[in-house]
């Protein structure tokens, strides 16, 4: 028990660490800054200037929400750029799983994304992630996610880069196809059918409660919040 708290502590302590760098970025770059903790789906926000000209509300000059979609900010972004954005997140993931404990920090994901203000009209801006911290099994623990106005002739082409020597990694789609099993990506494919768990248990020959962990897995490897969303990033990455 005492074991548990101190890692549960020393999460904390992290996150409060995080939370400072997050801070920064928001008022040195006017960006809205969202930090992810992984393991407990909840997010710090810092609006920095961006948000008041998006028009995006909030209460506060920050906040924190049991979620690691934060809507607030999404529902801001173009719905065919949104889907792109979950798409990158899931090839810098998975290319992560291949770079060791000490080169995982260099990497960054740039994303070009179309944000809307309050009348509906869309800016350029630029969508970055990076990860702060790693727990022992090098698995991402706090995702750190910025939104910037998008500089003229710069970002504009979507890339995962070594901010060390500033190389950018090819073979995009390298993995990612191999993120599901056969049998989850057959559940996949009549989902998007439109198929319920009971039908397809019955076309797979096996129970619904097989079915239903195999869609739970779907979002978690995804990172997905329902299984039509799970359907519509795995189309987009080729994996179905």
């Amino acid at each position: 028990m005492v074991g548990c708290e101190g890692d549960a502590s020393r999460h904390e302590e992290h996150f409060e660490e995080c939370k400072a760098v997050a801070r920064h970025y928001a008022k040195l770059e006017n960006a809205i800054a969202v930090l992810s903790d992984l393991s407990s789906d909840r997010s710090f926000i810092s609006y920095g200037s961006l948000a008041s000209r998006l028009g995006i509300k909030h209460s506060k000059q920050e906040e924190e929400v049991n979620s690691i979609w934060e809507k607030n900010v999404l529902n801001h972004i173009h719905p065919d750029d949104l889907l792109e954005k979950c798409a990158w997140e899931l090839r810098f993931l998975s290319i992560l799983e291949s770079i060791s404990a000490d080169e995982k920090r260099n990497y960054i994901l740039q994303h070009p994304v179309r944000m809307k203000n309050a009348d509906g009209e869309y800016h350029d801006c630029v969508h970055r992630v990076m990860y702060l911290h790693y727990n022992n099994e090098g698995k991402a623990v706090f995702a750190l996610c910025l939104y910037n106005v998008a500089i003229c002739g710069h970002e504009s082409m979507a890339a995962i880069v070594n901010t060390l020597d500033g190389k950018r990694i090819a073979n995009y789609n390298e993995g990612v196809k191999d993120m599901l099993s056969e049998r989850e990506k057959e559940v996949l494919r009549l989902v998007g059918d439109g198929l319920s768990s009971k039908m397809i248990a019955h076309r797979l020959c096996i129970s619904v409660h097989t079915v239903n962990g195999h869609r739970q897995n779907l979002l978690q490897k995804l990172h997905v919040a329902n299984s039509s969303e799970a359907y519509k990033v795995a189309k987009r990455l080729n994996i179905i």
